[in-house]
């Protein structure tokens, strides 16, 4: 959980539409010491401002694919505590089995998938054992898909 760094470069949209440094090279940015399932956002703003793009990528990612669904699961909280769940590409409005464990603790539910096949949620994998390593997964009849990751203070180790 970086502070935000507001940086200004200035870039170009060459012939072939890339978007390329003064020099007309590929600037390239280092994103060390982030968790995983941390996100970096980044944005490119016009000089004046009219036209403007934001992503936001996950540089260690935790995520999983099964055939045309997959799983992503982003930090939420700097105590590595808490998780948001990003799912695409599953049956649109279907519901769906969704499972958390969290050491020998499962948590079994439905989910309602909308109608562009993406589902969310948030997660908190907490459980009276105390055991960090935790798994979310999503069964639907097209796919079954399940993220494993660590919670707390194993989940801020950086990367």
């Amino acid at each position: 959980f970086q502070k935000p760094v507001h940086t200004q470069f200035v870039f170009h949209v060459n012939t072939m539409g890339e978007v390329v440094n003064e020099r007309g090279g590929i600037t390239r940015f280092s994103v060390g010491n982030y968790h995983k399932g941390e996100p970096y956002s980044v944005g490119l703003i016009s000089t004046d401002g009219s036209i403007k793009a934001f992503a936001k990528v996950y540089p260690f990612p935790l995520q999983a694919s099964d055939g045309p669904c997959h799983l992503t699961l982003e930090m939420l909280t700097s105590d590595g505590k808490t998780f948001g769940v990003i799912g695409r590409g599953f049956p649109p409005n279907r519901v769906v089995e969704s499972v958390s464990q969290s050491g020998s603790e499962v948590i079994r539910g439905q989910q309602q998938v909308n109608k562009n096949g993406d589902l969310g949620s948030v997660i908190l994998p907490a459980n009276v054992s105390g055991d960090t390593r935790a798994s979310y997964g999503v069964n639907s009849p097209a796919c079954k898909v399940k993220v494993d990751y660590e919670w707390g203070a194993p989940a801020l180790v950086p990367q």
